[in-house]
């Protein structure tokens, strides 16, 4: 039975791994790879921080020598992400910005599959690409002094014509009901405010005594912050999932919810193949990736990896 085997990166956040993980996707022997967005390790840092970080990230990610497509997630910056590309155009041999793209039908090994992106988060959480349906069409926007990047996610009833062939490529999922599905996340309850973002999982790992807490996660440490999990996907991209019937989607951004599952939230492990996944690799800042296998006759498995062994 033919396959075509697809590596998974999402949630850089400059943690230190990239360049290991690029080294063991060398090893998979891949057909292609996607990049679901969030290269840059600090959301509100400044535009030429947001810049060097993508650069770096997209030089690491093209010497592993097969075809990239590479999608923003809620921390890069407008201005920034542009420019690291076309300030990279003539240098990039296999990476590509799919936020203009939409839609392409990857042909191989004699397959045929839609690959569909959605680029940016819910305007909530997001920096320079937000996910809305409220503003008009998929385009480039003026925000006071800055500039945002905004997907209508009801193109996808235009792009999306073969559901049962189709891979939706997201960085913030569609919101699930079931429980530890890809878009559970942890969140802290701290004198009455929610606490989102990175730093949960910082305070979660002081609960654990694997790290001294210090700072803000000291604070939220010594006041006994209460954790809660919560579906944070998007439900607008959730009820498009479902009028279309797509079957499989993989997305990251929420990087305690690494989770395969079925849409009713039944656990698909590594190495089983199913009609329907929903997927999360898990965050590359923490080593972790992933790799979809895709067979000839619409079934699919995804292997969550970590170059940490």
């Amino acid at each position: 039975m033919s396959e075509i085997k697809i590596g998974v990166v999402t949630d850089s956040h400059m943690g230190g791994f990239d360049s290991r993980i690029a080294e063991a996707l060398k090893r998979e022997e891949l057909d292609g790879i996607e990049y679901l967005g969030d290269a840059p390790s600090n959301m509100h840092a400044p535009p030429q921080k947001h810049f060097d970080d993508i650069t770096a990230t997209l030089k690491i990610y093209d010497k592993v020598g097969v075809p990239v497509s590479w999608i923003p997630g809620n921390y890069e910056d407008f201005v920034a992400y542009h420019a690291a590309f076309s300030q990279l155009e003539d240098k990039l041999d296999n990476v590509v910005d799919a936020t203009r793209q939409g839609k392409y039908t990857l042909k191989l090994n004699g397959i045929e599959v839609d690959l569909v992106w959605v680029p940016g988060s819910t305007e909530d959480v997001s920096r320079g690409f937000h996910v809305r349906n409220d503003l008009g069409p998929t385009a480039d926007y003026s925000k006071g002094k800055s500039h945002i990047h905004v997907y209508n996610p009801n193109d996808l009833r235009e792009l999306v014509t073969r559901p049962d062939r189709t891979i939706l490529l997201c960085h913030n999922p569609p919101q699930m009901s079931a429980d530890n599905t890809f878009d559970v996340a942890l969140r802290a309850i701290y004198r009455g405010n929610k606490i989102i973002g990175p730093i949960v999982g910082e305070l979660v790992k002081a609960y654990r005594g694997e790290i001294t807490p210090t700072g803000k996660v000291k604070e939220l440490f010594d006041g006994r912050a209460q954790l809660v999990r919560e579906h944070a996907g998007n439900p607008v991209l959730s009820g498009l999932v479902d009028e279309l019937g797509i079957q499989k989607v993989l997305a990251g951004d929420i990087h305690d919810a690494v989770y395969t599952t079925d849409r009713q939230g039944r656990s698909i492990p590594p190495g089983t193949f199913s009609r329907e996944l929903f997927g999360n690799p898990g965050p590359a800042k923490d080593g972790r990736y992933g790799v979809l296998v895709y067979r000839d006759d619409g079934m699919a498995t995804l292997f969550s990896k970590s170059v940490k062994g």
